[in-house]
């Protein structure tokens, strides 16, 4: 799972896109994977926004090999973000 956040004002909605393609929008800002596959690497990027435009964005590149999933922030700006992996359940939360 993917988690943004942003303050604002009226309340934000998300797009998150994988290498620069749009792969989903939310209005919670979670973007949840059913499990992480190979094809789920590459660069993820928030974007918050609402009727007045669009906010700062965060990037975070993702990494999978074998079954270790490695993430590496690329941009954090008034958004948190936080990686971690339940090897467990192979689950991505960022």
């Amino acid at each position: 799972m993917i988690t943004c956040t942003a303050r604002a004002n009226p309340s934000a909605e998300y797009k998150f896109y994988r290498d620069g393609k749009l792969v989903s929008s939310s209005s919670t800002g979670v973007l949840t994977f059913v499990s992480v596959k190979k094809e789920d690497q590459g660069t993820y990027r928030c974007v918050p926004y609402n009727q007045l435009g669009e906010g700062p964005e965060a990037s975070i590149t993702v990494t999978i090999e074998g079954k270790q999933v490695y993430c590496a922030p690329v941009t954090s700006v008034d958004i948190e973000s936080l990686c971690m992996l339940l090897l467990s359940q192979r689950f991505l939360h960022l």
